[in-house]
């Protein structure tokens, strides 16, 4: 619900064509705004979600691309650890 009143108060001083609410999170609950009902705010939410993981999936491939970068799975128990441990090595390397 937090993100509803976000939108509320930037639809405040802000239109939809501004490029600001064309962005991830905006644009997909603009139907829901212009029609708000529970069908139009569930498939606002499943959107929302779909788009999310899409671009997280984008961001993942691209960053695959780079040579030398970690990737740390943070569901991953003691990755805290890894990240200290890689901290560690870059600035006291072996």
């Amino acid at each position: 619900m937090g993100l509803i009143n976000e939108i509320k108060s930037l639809l405040k001083k802000y239109k939809w064509s501004d490029p600001g609410l064309n962005t991830l999170a905006y644009k997909e609950f603009k139907n829901y705004f212009k029609n708000p009902n529970p069908d139009s705010f569930q498939l606002s939410k499943e959107k929302w979600r779909f788009h999310e993981h899409s671009y997280a999936r984008r961001q993942i491939t691209w960053f695959k691309k780079i040579p030398k970068i970690n990737i740390i799975d943070i569901t991953q128990k003691d990755y805290d650890k890894v990240i200290v441990d890689l901290v560690t090595n870059w600035i006291y390397p072996k």
